[in-house]
């Protein structure tokens, strides 16, 4: 994604989430709450240029300049994954209603029109599907940092190790991976606004869709396996994996609905109940993943229950970890459970967690590799 205003040139000087009220000039007061992230210029009364931080199609373009009207001129850019950027407090609008503009287009100037105290920018995103706001600033940060943790760097580093490919590949392969990232990074930029895969569909029938998907799925698995709620430890997991086999082997469908309720539906269900405080929707996030969880074996559903529940309330919080903290904190996790292990004499915690961070994505990507090279 692309920066919204100029790096050099500006300063974030508002965060997400609650805040001590400013009083206005008019006396009033702003609210406790900040729906958004707000950059300032270094140079007071700058109206430097506003850029769009992705591609899509303008569905705001509000020149009013009253200074009853909170938010000024503003403009609200709908992306590709159906999110509302908007941009608010600008001094001039250079778009339309309707427009396409592409990633890093100026779309006006930082402003002081509406209730504010001085010239910035103050830029929100919104899921109208959702009908909640989140912190924009983890979006444009960390996209990369992300894929960079789970996936490139455990190949790069690792994918000599696991006994997949001759030495001579597993080294070739871990260069390409690093070229190819290296160039996304440094080279890559869109060049063409991006389209829209789906229809826009409304809040009702968007939480419709999620609900009959779900009755189906547990539905399913309640006439094929079973259903069940226990908390398995790490030791029962296997047998019970085997049994989910030999479930399998009479109904293949049921690992088709089972991978998207537990990595799609069920953590939307959680995020949509922690970001709107409907902690009804998290319980109900919750119980699916552990019903799942017991009726599978499958570790990875109750690893990524925990993390969507700890991620989300990381953001919620506002407390914005920069890019790099979240490959210190998975080489973190990681160092603690071999000192864990250490303590105990036992080798659990590492087989958990360095073979969830380590040791499966750069044996997944040498068994593509494989594969592909050999069909």
């Amino acid at each position: 994604m692309a920066y919204p205003v100029s790096r050099k040139l500006t300063r974030m000087s508002g965060s997400y989430g609650p805040r001590q009220p400013i009083r206005l000039p008019d006396g009033s007061l702003t609210p406790a709450w900040h729906g958004g992230v707000d950059f300032t210029p270094l140079r007071s009364g700058s109206r430097l240029p506003v850029y769009a931080v992705g591609a899509g199609t303008v569905v705001i373009a509000d020149r009013t300049t009253s200074p009853s009207d909170f938010s000024g001129m503003d403009i609200g850019i709908r992306l590709a994954d159906r999110s509302i950027w908007w941009y608010g407090h600008l001094s001039r609008v250079d778009v339309n209603v309707g427009q396409r503009v592409r990633d890093g287009q100026q779309i006006g100037l930082m402003g002081a029109t509406g209730r504010v105290t001085g010239v910035h920018l103050h830029l929100e995103r919104h899921w109208p599907a959702l009908n909640v706001e989140t912190d924009p600033w983890p979006y444009i940060e960390h996209e990369l940092w992300v894929l960079y943790v789970i996936a490139i760097a455990p190949t790069i580093l690792i994918s000599t190790y696991v006994d997949v490919l001759d030495p001579m590949h597993a080294v070739g392969m871990s260069f390409g991976f690093a070229v190819a990232f290296s160039s996304v990074v440094l080279l890559a930029k869109r060049t063409t606004p991006a389209r829209p895969l789906v229809r826009r569909i409304s809040h009702t029938s968007f939480w419709l869709v999620i609900s009959g998907f779900s009755l189906f799925v547990y539905g399913y698995l309640a006439l094929t396996a079973g259903l069940s709620l226990r908390f398995l430890s790490i030791f029962e997991v296997y047998d019970v994996r085997e049994d989910y086999a030999e479930v399998l082997a009479g109904a293949g469908l049921l690992g088709y609905l089972v991978s998207p309720q537990a990595n799609v539906v069920n953590p939307i269900i959680m995020a949509a109940g922690i970001y709107s405080r409907r902690w009804w929707l998290v319980g109900l996030g919750v119980i699916g993943q552990l019903v799942l969880y017991s009726g599978t074996g499958l570790k990875s559903i109750l690893f990524s229950m925990l993390a969507v529940v700890i991620l989300a309330f990381i953001f919620r919080a506002n407390l914005r970890p920069r890019g790099i903290l979240l490959l210190g904190g998975a080489s973190g996790l990681i160092a603690v459970t071999a000192w864990v292990n250490i303590v105990q004499g036992s080798v659990v915690w590492s087989s958990l967690f360095a073979r969830r961070f380590l040791i499966t994505p750069a044996r997944l990507s040498s068994h593509y590799v494989e594969f592909y090279s050999a069909n």
